[in-house]
């Protein structure tokens, strides 16, 4: 009598008689699918909690702390701007109409075809200068700014510690106060030469001091009004650099490419004479820094799946040898191939489902308990040059589903070759096993 085979079959065994065998299989064979479910759960666990760790501490932290204290999303400036070169920022031809950071010609092309997008700019007139207190100095960065614009583009004014963010005076960083040994309402001399290169000199009253946590800024940046800074260097109506900020609905990708596109389309801003770079392009250490962490992430997510998979595929495939009686049985008694490997198949995929889930609920849990209690390094790691510099995450409905499906594929890619295997085995051989 041959073999039953497909064409000849008159039955089928149904989907739920396979899943409760599986599950009693399951149960006679408990250790090996403990081990199973626990290497797909450690996988999944780590991978759920990475990927809410790597968004909430690079993303939300390292990379927003860069764009809300120091760069923006991007800046507009001449073609010939070099910002590794400042005795060349108040050359003629870096400097550019004042009112083309408030002009319709310049928000324009920054909206044209980004519906749900608000941009925001802020003027900047920036020039190298000294700031003293009559007896010592430091170099700094002047930067005059329209203070109410500046609001939009960065959160310098919700670091203040003392005084007012704008009025009449300048705005200074804490290390510049504690190195010269300022308070608000002292006077502070500054020296630049203007963009005659005729040297100049005035004194203003100190009006505030922040503290960004950001030791470039804290040490280097002084604000004063735009207006008064186009006097003191002699560069009326003009500047030499506009921060903008995209706001608006839409995640934090779509953000990303909507600058990304900004810098691709010259041909925008060609016209103005102006070109664009995102803030990538001032954030080069943090963001390599980023991408390397990332592929450490990836490498030990991908070694830790790997060893799940080999580990399940080595005990289902010990599995199926050790059933090889059984499996000659079932056959005998007329069950298909395409039945004996989907008997496989669904303990495979009962240990990915059970595994996945227990090892998304193991990973949420320690990604929600680290986002309530962030480890803080600000104070033992300022020199990283991040404000308020924390461990912690930022989970999302889409890591546990990446990170289901990861183990789900996993325990089934581990399940496939032994199901095949032990469907194809000769009925006979397996039978005559003892």
């Amino acid at each position: 009598m041959p073999a039953q085979n497909e064409s000849i079959a008159c039955k089928r065994i149904s989907s739920a008689n396979l899943l409760a065998l599986a599950i009693l299989n399951m149960r006679r064979h408990g250790l090996r699918a403990v081990v199973n479910v626990i290497g797909i759960a450690i996988a999944v666990a780590a991978l759920t909690f990475f990927l809410a760790f790597y968004r909430g501490t690079y993303e939300g932290v390292m990379f927003a702390s860069v764009i809300d204290y120091a760069t923006s999303h991007g800046q507009f400036m001449s073609a010939n701007f070099d910002d590794d070169d400042p005795d060349v920022w108040l050359d003629r031809d870096n400097l550019i109409d004042a009112k083309i950071a408030d002009g319709n010609a310049l928000l324009a092309a920054v909206t044209k075809d980004r519906t749900g997008w608000k941009p925001v700019a802020a003027p900047r007139l920036m020039s190298p200068a000294f700031a003293g207190d009559g007896s010592r100095k430091a170099a700094v960065t002047l930067s005059g700014v329209d203070f109410a614009k500046e609001r939009q583009v960065l959160a310098i004014d919700e670091r203040m510690l003392s005084g007012s963010f704008g009025g009449d005076g300048v705005v200074i960083g804490k290390k510049l106060a504690q190195t010269l040994s300022l308070a608000v309402g002292d006077e502070i001399r500054i020296q630049a030469n203007t963009a005659d290169s005729a040297p100049n000199l005035d004194y203003w009253r100190v009006a505030g001091i922040y503290s960004t946590g950001y030791p470039p800024m804290d040490r280097d940046m002084v604000l004063m009004d735009l207006a008064e800074a186009q006097a003191f260097l002699g560069a009326d109506g003009k500047i030499n650099k506009i921060y903008s900020r995209l706001t608006g609905s839409g995640n934090s990708i779509a953000r990303e490419r909507n600058i990304e596109a900004l810098e691709t389309d010259r041909s925008k801003f060609a016209a103005l004479g102006l070109v664009f770079k995102r803030w990538q392009e001032y954030a080069k250490p943090i963001v390599a820094d980023a991408k390397s962490d990332s592929y450490f992430f990836l490498i030990f997510i991908g070694i830790l799946l790997f060893l799940s998979l080999s580990t399940m595929a080595g005990t289902m495939r010990v599995t199926v040898y050790e059933r090889k009686r059984e499996i000659g049985m079932l056959r005998a008694s007329g069950w298909l191939q395409s039945e004996i490997a989907r008997q496989f198949l669904m303990e495979a995929l009962l240990i990915g489902v059970v595994g996945s889930l227990i090892g998304c609920i193991g990973g949420s849990f320690c990604a929600i308990w680290m986002e309530l209690h962030p480890i803080a390094f600000s104070g033992s790691m300022a020199d990283l040059d991040i404000p308020n510099f924390k461990l912690t995450c930022d989970l999302q409905a889409r890591d546990f589903i990446i990170s289901f499906m990861a183990g789900f594929f996993t325990a089934l890619f581990a399940g496939i070759m032994p199901a095949l295997s032990g469907a194809r085995m000769p009925i006979l051989s397996a039978l005559a096993e003892r």
